[in-house]
């Protein structure tokens, strides 16, 4: 339904329900809204309808013993206020429903399981209880109960906190004998790989290790030796000749080497495309192209650019990190942590300079130029492809430039020709601020920093030499043509 946002965060399913299970109420609602506040909780009538239509979708879908009444009640409500749902309006047939195939499990057992102490008890005793819950497998009920989380997360409605703990309690207890819900969906797949590319992950991977270390290091041998250029990955086949692959991505790839060497993989089913596999029991997701978020992993790089600077990867974790799993990673990452100590370094040298700055004058600001100039001389021999380069500057501002300060800069990854290809390139934009005039820093792989004005940029993308993907950053530029400093 197009019109989910509408729907109020404050509208519980069970005074949903009681609106179309409860005579009285379901009367309350039609002829004396205004004058229930109290049961309404004043909310609008028409975030309720809404709510009620997305429900009573839900149900069609999922139950496949709806009462007839349900039906009935629903088409009143959408007929009496016909006008103000305007093309939302709907009728429901109920004999239309009996035709549709429905789901083996009905959505009131899995509100049962979750509602019901028996009925949960008996959940958590599966095993012990099969013939209650009709011989339908374990994997199958986990798949319908995170179907409903999915649809209350999506419809906006609140799933009440005794849900919620009670869905939790389940995923902890049974994550062990079932995967996630993504590795339950998710595609088995093989592409045609690279020979060369092949040859030179597996020869550097012990494969008589443990199955776990084994994925672990294809993971990291990989992220060395492929990269993403251009919204398109490239595999590097020696330390400097690349070659394009335009039809795989990293999570094809890798999926492909694990089934290689026989461990079971598969590409998820969500919009962000990743490896799963399956390791005494506990699902490990492989996303090489997840960014960091927290302040301690430096963010915008991507593990195939942290594995190539010596950044402990983001990407690479168990869906239940409270685990064996997770000192595993942390142990393997080990020997990255010495790159870690040098990003570091970085940022308290410039602390502690503008910290003496400070103390002299209590009024003075970082200063972006010089922060700019020492990002653009940093030691950048780490054989590192365009976009990765543009990443591991992302990173460096972030860790570099004072919090106070960040509002003052802008930033955008643009395309900069070189022969018949377009390389990626990261512009800073620090004329934001006044003080620097029409100061701008492209960084390129290999050249570091180079300090540009806006016409510098202009005339460069008038030439066909930059392209400007980001419409904020090109909007910015042609918006300080006529500044005069």
């Amino acid at each position: 339904m197009g019109e989910l946002a509408k729907t109020n965060k404050e509208i519980s399913l069970r005074t949903l329900e009681s609106i179309l299970k409860d005579d009285t109420i379901f009367r309350k609602f039609i002829m004396n809204f205004d004058k229930e506040e109290y049961l309404f909780k004043q909310i609008p009538k028409i975030d309720y309808i809404y709510s009620l239509n997305t429900l009573m979708e839900y149900y069609i879908e999922n139950d496949n013993e709806l009462p007839k009444k349900y039906f009935e009640k629903m088409n009143y409500i959408n007929s009496y206020y016909k006008s103000e749902l305007k093309d939302m309006y709907r009728e429901y047939d109920y004999e239309e429903y009996t035709k549709i195939p429905k789901r083996e499990i009905p959505f009131k057992i899995i509100n049962a399981i979750l509602s019901e102490e028996e009925v949960y008890q008996k959940f958590l005793h599966f095993s012990e209880y099969k013939d209650y819950f009709k011989d339908i497998s374990l994997d199958r009920y986990i798949q319908a109960i995170l179907d409903m989380q999915k649809f209350y997360k999506e419809s906006n409605m609140i799933l009440q906190r005794h849900k919620r703990e009670r869905i939790q309690t389940i995923k902890s207890q049974f994550i062990f004998e079932t995967p996630h819900n993504e590795m339950l969906t998710g595609e088995r797949c093989e592409v045609i790989l690279d020979p060369t590319l092949e040859k030179e992950v597996l020869k550097r991977v012990n494969l008589n290790e443990d199955t776990f270390v084994i994925a672990r290091s294809i993971y990291i041998e990989l992220c060395k030796l492929v990269t993403i250029d251009d919204n398109f990955f490239v595999q590097r086949k020696t330390e400097k000749e690349l070659s394009s692959t335009k039809g795989s991505d990293f999570a094809s790839i890798y999926v492909s080497l694990l089934r290689k060497v026989g461990i079971d993989a598969v590409i998820s089913s969500g919009k962000e495309k990743c490896a799963l596999f399956s390791y005494k029991g506990i699902v490990v997701e492989a996303n090489a192209t997840k960014k960091g978020t927290e302040i301690d992993e430096n963010y915008h790089v991507s593990d195939i650019t942290r594995v190539k600077i010596g950044l402990k990867t983001v990407g690479f974790k168990a869906l239940n990190p409270e685990n064996d799993i997770h000192a595993a990673i942390l142990n393997a990452d080990k020997k990255h942590e010495e790159y870690q100590k040098k990003v570091e370094r970085h940022r308290r040298e410039l602390e502690q300079k503008y910290r003496l700055i400070k103390r002299l004058n209590t009024d003075a600001h970082q200063n972006l130029v010089e922060v700019m100039e020492y990002i653009a001389h940093l030691d950048s021999n780490h054989l590192l492809s365009s976009l990765d380069y543009t990443e591991y500057i992302r990173m460096m501002v972030e860790v570099c430039v004072e919090d106070a300060r960040k509002k003052d800069i802008f930033y955008a990854t643009c395309y900069k020709k070189q022969g018949d290809k377009y390389r990626s390139v990261l512009i800073v934009d620090l004329s934001i601020c006044r003080e620097y005039g029409d100061t701008y820093y492209l960084f390129e792989e290999q050249k570091g920093g180079t300090v540009l004005s806006s016409l510098d940029l202009r005339n460069m993308k008038k030439m066909g030499i930059l392209s400007i993907p980001s419409e904020k950053f090109e909007k910015n530029l042609e918006d300080k043509k006529g500044w005069n400093y």
